[in-house]
């Protein structure tokens, strides 16, 4: 009877001891002793790179520092390693800088510094609003490992542990994009695309004017080019941007005067692509509607 009793404790022990081992269930995350980097952008620098300016001729400032978030006792040197990713799927590598050791170091990047480390973007040409770039590092431990923390695809080399952590950033991302400052990109000779109300055939030209007096985010749709209104010459549609959305809203600053019998009201909403300049917009006629107006700069 003890035999059986102190089997049984046996087998109650053995089942208990991997259940404690993996108390937390999944959530508990195996670690790796290392070093981790910490790469932040300096808080008064460009913080993506403004499609819009560079294709005005303007520059990018894009600095950024490279520290330590963890690890600092197993640390010997690292590289600072650039990635270009392109929309078309295309990855370059450019390592910046290699060996470094005196840490944190800040670093400055401009289109120039772009177009040297880079094969496939010798000029603005070869800049898309689907591209990216991306600063990382190869560390190396005293030990002699190295840790990529981006592999050579341009993917990620960690878990989702660090790259949530609140206590530093692995890697810094700038991405290409359009924000939007002010209306003033929308300003110019625009083609008709489709207009479901039918006042321009496709491929009609309507001239838009930004008037800062109207507001930082607004643009006028002149009605200069319209064969059908009688007020033509003053009237127009005033556009109101969310530079946070991308979404407009729409309102006449008078009715259309189309003839009798009465004008018509005008109003709407829609969007507008910062990086293009494309306006849609879905457009009602006191009440009626909703019309579909698209239309493209030239």
């Amino acid at each position: 009877m003890k035999k059986i009793k102190l089997i049984l404790t046996l087998l109650a022990v053995t089942l208990l001891v991997p259940s404690c081992e993996n108390d937390g269930g999944d959530s508990v995350i195996e670690t790796q002793k290392g070093t981790v980097p910490d790469i932040q952008k300096v808080a008064d620098s460009e913080q993506s790179i403004n499609f819009i300016r560079i294709n005005d001729g303007g520059d990018v400032n894009l600095n950024f520092s490279v520290g330590l978030g963890l690890g600092q006792e197993e640390f010997q040197s690292l590289d600072v390693v650039l990635f270009y990713l392109k929309g078309d799927g295309t990855v370059n590598r450019f390592v910046l800088d290699s060996g470094v050791t005196s840490l944190p170091k800040t670093y400055s990047l401009k289109l120039a510094d772009i177009f040297a480390a880079f094969p496939d973007v010798n000029s603005v040409a070869d800049i898309t609003t689907q591209d990216q770039l991306l600063v990382s590092t190869d560390i190396t431990l005293k030990d002699g490992t190295v840790i990529k923390m981006t592999n050579d695809d341009g993917t990620a080399n960690y878990g989702q542990n660090i790259a949530n952590s609140a206590y530093y950033s692995v890697i810094q991302t700038y991405d290409v994009s359009c924000p939007i400052d002010d209306a003033s990109n929308f300003s110019g000779n625009y083609k008709v695309v489709s207009d479901a109300w039918q006042d321009y055939a496709a491929g009609d030209v309507i001239p838009l004017e930004y008037h800062p007096e109207d507001g930082q985010y607004t643009f006028r749709i002149m009605s200069t080019n319209n064969p059908y209104l009688i007020n033509y010459d003053t009237s127009y549609m005033l556009v109101t941007i969310d530079p946070a959305t991308g979404e407009v809203t729409v309102a006449a600053n008078e009715p259309f005067n189309y003839g009798p019998p009465a004008p018509y009201v005008v109003s709407g909403t829609g969007d507008v692509k910062s990086c293009t300049g494309a306006v849609t917009l879905d457009l009602l006629f006191s009440g009626n509607g909703p019309y579909k107006l698209v239309i493209e700069k030239e």
